[in-house]
Parts: structure tokens; C-alpha cells; sequence
């Protein structure tokens, strides 16, 4: 028999290496035999001694048909495109489901999530000061390439792609806010350069969800915090703005690229917003829903992908993408998911805090997904979501719940 500390190491090992990605560029070398070892190991644990979970509740079920469903889109991908995109596509969308499943086997207890939390939250932490690091000493070669925006060079992060610190940027600031009861000054320090890195991204969305995360604080934060919190944030800012002049220019231009009220309308955050909201209802383009009702497979995921914006486009929207990847099966499976898991969280999330913790983060994340067509497939940005299923499915098999 496995012990609990063996399965212990095995979740911290597999979310340690999913969480390096950005070692898959430059040391490849490295980093993929650590993949592919902790791949080999943990399934053939789970092949020996481990278990899948039972289709015993509307989460399970829901996720059950989820996998079903990557099977069908695996078989879509071959009508518009070729085994090399289906080879390139498949790791990417199968990672964090694969992840869900090493999770559910290898965690027993509530102190491994606050371990797994507390290491998510450093990664966050690391993916903030990669972007501190590179506004002041340049980019940092094992990262993707750079881009210009408002005439300063957009930086990625530790975290992916330059557009994944902007998407995860809010689930973390939340994260640090939820899980601590005693919120001291490190957990402010963190949660500020975390929001700080989040806007010099130069992301719309890492702004809008800096900005979104302080209000939601007014909210669910003991009245006693929301004062200091935000009355530190605007200190230390306009600390930062004023004794760095390099933030301060990236911090203007953050807000400038907002292009808020300008003439115009089609590069506007207002435009932006709206079109990313509603654009893949409307009958126009390839990546409208009436255009691809059963899906693309994983043609459909595009960049998200790590594929050439090819047939499908791009949407900037993670339900008009479920319509490309898996058509309205997928949109419909995942939805539902959403909602059942959502139900299960709110139920609990008054007795346990570690329910409430997901339930907001996931809140944020649902909101996030009408602007980031690759959110729930990049684990820096939806891994909140999905450890959020692992804890429910763990929490119905020990209370053996059979509904929400």
C-alpha cells in the first residue's frame, strides 16, 4: 500500500512541473523528460492503486461527459486539419483534465489544498516579479517574444503567454484575499505586486481585473480589512508611480491603451468589451456559432492551441471557443458543468472556507472567459477552476452524496 506521503509528493510534484511551463522553450531539454516522467509514474500509480471517480452526482456526470466529449472533438480535429495539429493541440487541452484526475487520486486531506493554494499563489508571485525583472533589466530570453504596445515592449510572464498574467491575475489577488484569516502585511506586499505586474502587463484585462478584484473586496472582505486594503493599495501605487519612473510610463500606458471614450471605437476597451460579450452571437465571421454548430475539434482552439489562427479565427471568448472545439455539445457539457458546480460550492461555501475561496475565484474566472478564449485550458489561469472540481468530487465520495 502507497502511503499518504507518497501521494502527497506526486500532487506537489505534478503542480510544480504543469506550473513551469515557461521552462518548455529554452530548456526543453530538461523540462519535458520531468513531464513525461511524472506522466508515466502517476498513471501508472493510478493504473495499479487508484481510482476513477463514479458518475454519482451532476458534477461527476458532467465531467464524465466532458471527457467523452474529447474523444468526439479528437475525431472532429482530422475533417479540418491533420495529425501534426491534432499531435501540437491534444497535450494542451488534455493537460488539466489529466491534471483533475492525478489530483483526485493523490489528494486526502483539506491541508494538501492549502498546500497546492499556497503554491499557486507563489508562482504568482514569481510570474509578478518576471515582470518587474524585465521592464528594468530587459526581456528574459526563455520566454515567449515580446510585443509593442503604446510604444513600450509588453513583457510575458513566468505564467505563459503575454496574455496569461492579464487572465490570472485577479483569480490569485483573490485567492491571497480568501485563504487568509489573518491578512498581515506580506499578504498585502504579495497581493499588491501581484496587481501592480497584472496592469504593466499592459493587458486590458489585467487591469479590468486589478480594478474588479479592489471592488469585489468591498464585498466579501470583514469590514475591518477594506480600509487599510484599499487605502494601502492606493498608498503603495502612488508610491511606485512616483519613485520609479520606468512603472510610472508603464502605468500610463496601461491606462491609455484602455482607449476610454476615444473616436476611435474599434480599438476602445467600451468596443473591445461588448464585441468579445456578444461578437460570436452575431452571424458574421468564421467564428460565429451558426458557422460552426458541431465544432472544428481542435482546429477550433486555434493559438489556445498552439496552433496558426487557421479555419476557426479567433474569438477572444471561451464559450464562442467551446462552439469551435466541440460545437454546441461541448458549449451545453461545460455550462452545465459550471452551473452544477457553482450550486455545490454556494451550498458550502458558508461552512467552509475553502468552498467560499472557489466559488468567488471561479465567479471571476466565468467572467474572465467572455474576454480569454483559452482560459480554461492554461493552468495558470484556470487552475483554481479545476482544483475547485477536484475538491467537490472529493467531498461528495466522503459524504457519498448522490445530488447538488
Amino acid at each position: 500500500m502507497i502511503n499518504s506521503k507518497f501521494f502527497n509528493f506526486l500532487a506537489l510534484s505534478w503542480v510544480i512541473v504543469i506550473l513551469l511551463q515557461f521552462m518548455r522553450i529554452e530548456f526543453a531539454i530538461i523540462y519535458f523528460p520531468i513531464l513525461i516522467f511524472f506522466l508515466i509514474l502517476n498513471t501508472y500509480i493510478i493504473i495499479v492503486q487508484g481510482h476513477i471517480f463514479n458518475p454519482i452526482s451532476y458534477v461527476s456526470f458532467h465531467i464524465w461527459i466532458f471527457y467523452i466529449l474529447i474523444i468526439y472533438i479528437a475525431a472532429m480535429t482530422f475533417f479540418v486539419g491533420n495529425l501534426n495539429d491534432f499531435l501540437r493541440a491534444l497535450p494542451r487541452m488534455t493537460l488539466m483534465p489529466i491534471t483533475l484526475i492525478y489530483l483526485y487520486n493523490f489528494i486526502t486531506s483539506k491541508k494538501q489544498f492549502e498546500k497546492i493554494i499556497n503554491i499557486y499563489i507563489f508562482f504568482g508571485a514569481i510570474g509578478a516579479i518576471s515582470i518587474f525583472y524585465q521592464i528594468f533589466f530587459g526581456s528574459l530570453s526563455f520566454l515567449v517574444e515580446t510585443h509593442e504596445r503604446e510604444g513600450l515592449e509588453r513583457y510575458a510572464s513566468t505564467l505563459g503567454s503575454l496574455n496569461a498574467l492579464g487572465g490570472a491575475v485577479g483569480v490569485i489577488m483573490l485567492t491571497i484575499l480568501l485563504k487568509n484569516k489573518n491578512f498581515n502585511f506580506l499578504n498585502f506586499f504579495i497581493f499588491f505586486l501581484i496587481g501592480l505586474a497584472g496592469v504593466m502587463s499592459l493587458s486590458k484585462a489585467g487591469f479590468a481585473n486589478v480594478v474588479l478584484v479592489l471592488l469585489w473586496s468591498i464585498f466579501i472582505l470583514d469590514k475591518r480589512k477594506i480600509i487599510p486594503l484599499l487605502l494601502g493599495a492606493i498608498i503603495f501605487t502612488w508610491i511606485f508611480y512616483i519613485m520609479f519612473p520606468d512603472i510610472k510610463d508603464y502605468m500610463d500606458a496601461a491606462y491609455n491603451g484602455l482607449s476610454i471614450g476615444e473616436e476611435e471605437v474599434n480599438s476602445s476597451f467600451e468596443y473591445q468589451t461588448f464585441d468579445r460579450l456578444l461578437g460570436f452571437m452575431k452571424n458574421l465571421g468564421s467564428h460565429s456559432i451558426w458557422n460552426n454548430f458541431f465544432g472544428w475539434g481542435l482546429i477550433g482552439g486555434s493559438g489556445a492551441f498552439g496552433l496558426p489562427f487557421g479555419a476557426s479565427g479567433t474569438t477572444h471568448n471561451q464559450y464562442a471557443e467551446f462552439f469551435n472545439i466541440g460545437g454546441v455539445f461541448l458549449f451545453v457539457n461545460v455550462l452545465s458543468l459550471f452551473v452544477c458546480l457553482m450550486i455545490k460550492l454556494y451550498k458550502l461555501k458558508k461552512k467552509d472556507y475553502l468552498s467560499r475561496l472557489f466559488f468567488h475565484c471561479n465567479l471571476l474566472a466565468m467572467i474572465n472567459m467572455f474576454f480569454f478564449n483559452g482560459f480554461l485550458y492554461a493552468p495558470s489561469t484556470s487552475f483554481v477552476l479545476w482544483l475547485s472540481m477536484v475538491y467537490v468530487l472529493i467531498y461528495q465520495e466522503k459524504n457519498n452524496e448522490k445530488n447538488i
